[in-house]
């Protein structure tokens, strides 16, 4: 997930974006890594928009 998470974060690819939403769906995974990630790609602005698309369901 954090590799597509990176390819929306550099590339704006909002398939990325749709597939890491997918893929954290589906998958237990550390939201903290996540965001700590996020925020050493200086992306948390972005990060704010994975996390609106997975809480909204």
């Amino acid at each position: 997930m954090k590799d597509r998470l990176a390819a929306y974060y550099h590339g704006d690819d909002e398939q990325c974006l749709q597939q890491a939403v997918w893929i954290a769906e589906q998958n237990e995974f550390d939201l903290e890594s996540v965001k700590e990630c996020s925020i050493k790609e200086d992306s948390v602005k972005k990060f704010e928009i994975f996390l609106d698309a997975i809480t909204k369901k």
